[in-house]
């Protein structure tokens, strides 16, 4: 009767341990997918949220473009307009006259001047006070001259 007593609780222990193990994974496989699918929405939520500022970002882009375009297509109007040529305007331009007349009353009097260099051994003058060279008029070149004059 012992050995009965002893299979008898070995038996109601596995029958009443098996059931509690079976709702223990039954409840963490429910909470898993509860789990699985508030991260699914919470996913969609977010990427609904991004695609609807991208579309807002690419609405923005788009109008910015158009008010590009419209203003470069005014500005491309001006120009053509700009560039119509009046015969009216075109008849009375005396451009070309106007601009003659006055080079030639301007230079009439003035004879072209051209200078000869007294000696092609010198260097050409660099627009230094009627000297010659870079350093011209300072101290040190001034005795330098001197210097050549003393021992030529």
């Amino acid at each position: 009767m012992d050995l009965l007593a002893l299979f008898i609780g070995i038996a109601v222990g596995l029958v009443v341990g098996f059931t509690v193990a079976w709702l223990w994974a039954n409840s963490l496989s429910k909470a898993k997918s509860s789990a699985s699918q508030s991260t699914e929405s919470e996913l969609k939520t977010m990427l609904t949220q991004q695609a609807r500022n991208h579309l807002e970002a690419s609405r923005v882009s788009i109008q910015t473009l158009e008010s590009e375009l419209n203003r470069l297509l005014a500005s491309v109007k001006e120009y053509e307009q700009s560039l119509t040529i009046n015969n009216d305007d075109f008849s009375k331009s005396t451009f070309f006259g106007e601009h003659t007349a006055m080079f030639l009353r301007n230079t009439e009097g003035k004879p072209n001047k051209i200078t000869v260099t007294e000696s092609s051994k010198n260097q050409p003058r660099d627009f230094a006070n009627s000297g010659s060279g870079v350093f011209v008029g300072s101290p040190a070149t001034q005795t330098a001259k001197k210097g050549e004059k003393s021992s030529n």
